[in-house]
């Protein structure tokens, strides 16, 4: 295995500063800052404001909650089937492994182009509709 010397590694750190300072930390910096100042005085108090409104308490313990239900239940479901794709044969286990990489290779965007084609004017939901003559809707207003 070939180690890196130390001259090495700060050089790469100090090429990612020069890249990524400007452009990401800097600008992610002053909205945090703007977030938590107010006329340019400290304010930590306005870290406390969005658990002062109970709407907003309630939208965020049912974000967590909801997101701890889904690690859970994904986790109850891909924990015996890793085990059993990794220990197991059977017909179709390349494929199905190539298939698990399929959400990784793809972006996230790529579905939403997907609905934005099913669920807009001119969709595939809307075209279904009017072939039928039933009530079109407008599901996206794009």
């Amino acid at each position: 295995m070939k180690r890196f010397s130390l001259a090495n590694t700060i050089w790469a750190w100090v090429l990612c500063a020069l890249l990524f300072g400007p452009f990401l930390i800097y600008p992610v910096s002053q909205v945090l800052i703007g977030a938590i100042s107010e006329n340019n005085s400290w304010q930590p108090s306005l870290l406390l404001l969005p658990f002062n409104d109970q709407t907003t308490r309630n939208a965020m313990l049912h974000s967590f909650g909801i997101g701890i239900a889904s690690t859970i239940l994904a986790s109850l479901l891909a924990i015996p089937l890793a085990y059993f794709v990794a220990r197991l044969r059977f017909a179709g286990k390349g494929f199905l492994s190539g298939l698990l990489l399929v959400p990784l290779l793809l972006p996230p965007f790529v579905g939403a182009v997907g609905l934005k084609q099913m669920l807009g004017t001119e969709g595939v939901l809307n075209t279904l509709a009017r072939t039928f003559h039933l009530p079109q809707t407008a599901w996206l207003d794009f």
